[in-house]
């Protein structure tokens, strides 16, 4: 299995601006099992600018509406674990039930998101001098 990742970066699929990718070694075998695209400092700054954008259009979606889309996440990556199990174990060379339990809890933790998106409450607390409010 010989696979060739690219950077997704502003929903597009794409190399590095340098050009370079980096082989991905089986721990297993020591044989490269694929490449992946590196991410040099203006494709992180890129990244890092696009992931700013993002949230503030995530931040405008209603709570509600996150916690659906998180837990729709969570279900496809229970849809997906056996095939990412096995992308895990060949990249870290861990036992494919290891990986696959790994899998099961990371849709746990983003299903968990998802449902505390219905529970999302603001409070009001006193603030240090008189008639001062925080809200949290």
């Amino acid at each position: 299995m010989s696979s060739k990742f690219q950077l997704l970066i502003n929903c597009k699929s794409r190399e590095g601006s340098e050009g370079v990718a980096v082989d991905v070694i089986s721990p297993a075998t020591g044989e490269s099992i694929g490449k992946v695209a590196y991410g040099a400092p203006a494709d992180i700054a890129e990244a890092i600018e696009t992931a700013r954008s993002g949230l503030q259009s995530w931040q405008a979606v209603p709570a509600w509406e996150r916690g659906r889309i998180l837990k729709d996440a969570a279900g496809i990556i229970r849809r997906d674990a056996d095939r990412i199990a096995e992308m895990l174990t060949l990249e870290q060379g861990k036992l494919l039930a290891q990986a696959r339990d790994e899998v099961y809890r990371a849709a746990g933790f983003i299903e968990w998101g998802g449902e505390q998106a219905r529970r999302i409450a603001g409070r009001t607390v006193p603030g240090r001098q008189a008639g001062q409010h925080i809200e949290v």
